[in-house]
């Protein structure tokens, strides 16, 4: 080899004599540009380098054998027309550092979709919580985190007041998160009106409906993710709308929102009314 040469060793069988059986790998230049197999025991080849066998993780390079068995979680070989192997990413991999800081936690963006939490593979049963290395980052359907709901009212002559108690649902993929619920503004969310409620939201389970009177919400009307409904309930004597938006707070302690929805209603018949729901932003909401 003309340049500098660096080796990898992986885990191995040895014989009853304590020869190394199971190969090493061997890599030219510093991104490792070119690689050959050779055993341990070849004395040429490996002179001058560690035997100790200890387990790689490949996370670059390209190599003209190919090394999938020794990629780094996360990592991947895809074979050019020269033949050689490149390392790349899997599919919804990511570097984990890329988003979590001491000061921020953030998380990366499918169109179409919301972030779920990182996990160590795409089965997401493992949650990964550290704030480096490769992870798994699940993504569900957006319409999960949309909004729905009613507004009902007490009889009068139970309530002088005529308090009204406002209903809001959204979806949920999964009971795999350390908080749920919604963060509501009662009227029109402006510059006047900047002070916004939390709630705690409260889940049922996969395909349970929530009665509101005659309406029931079902888990499917948020889409194909949605197996569960949070709901929130807000009393109210003398809004007509409300902006709302739903959040859940992962394992791995990332919070993520969904996108801001206007909540309205023009008149209470029969003891409540479906809300006329307006969605205000495109998009879920990272940066808060």
């Amino acid at each position: 080899m003309s340049s500098e040469t660096r080796t990898f060793t992986v885990s191995s069988e040895t014989d009853e004599d304590g020869t190394v059986t199971s190969p090493t790998i061997i890599a030219t230049g510093e991104n490792a540009s070119a690689v050959y197999i050779a055993s341990l025991d070849d004395s040429e080849n490996n002179k001058g380098y560690t035997n100790d066998l200890t387990e790689i993780a490949i996370s670059g390079g390209t190599y003209s054998t190919d090394v999938s068995e020794y990629c780094a979680a996360g990592y991947e070989t895809t074979q050019g027309e020269d033949g050689n192997y490149t390392l790349n990413t899997k599919t919804g991999y990511y570097e984990v550092s890329e988003y979590k800081s001491d000061d921020e936690y953030t998380y990366p963006t499918e169109e179409g979709k919301v972030f779920a939490g990182w996990y160590t593979d795409d089965t997401c049963e493992e949650v990964y919580s550290e704030t480096s290395g490769m992870a798994y980052a699940k993504f569900v359907d957006a319409a999960t985190m949309s909004i729905k709901g009613v507004v009902m009212k007490i009889k009068e002559e139970e309530d002088a007041e005529g308090t009204k108690y406002w209903r809001i649902v959204t979806g949920l993929d999964s009971l795999n998160y350390d908080a749920i619920g919604f963060e509501i503004y009662m009227g029109e969310n402006t510059d006047d009106n900047d002070e916004s409620t939390n709630i705690s939201g409260y889940y049922w389970k996969d395909y349970t409906a929530q009665s509101a009177n005659n309406r029931n919400f079902v888990a499917t009307e948020f889409g194909n993710d949605s197996n569960y409904i949070s709901v929130c309930l807000v009393s109210d004597t003398t809004s007509e709308s409300c902006t709302v938006r739903s959040y859940w707070t992962t394992l791995d302690g990332t919070t993520v929102y969904g996108a801001w929805y206007n909540c309205s209603y023009t008149n209470i018949s029969e003891g409540y009314s479906e809300l006329t729901v307006t969605k205000v932003t495109e998009e879920a909401s990272k940066d808060e």
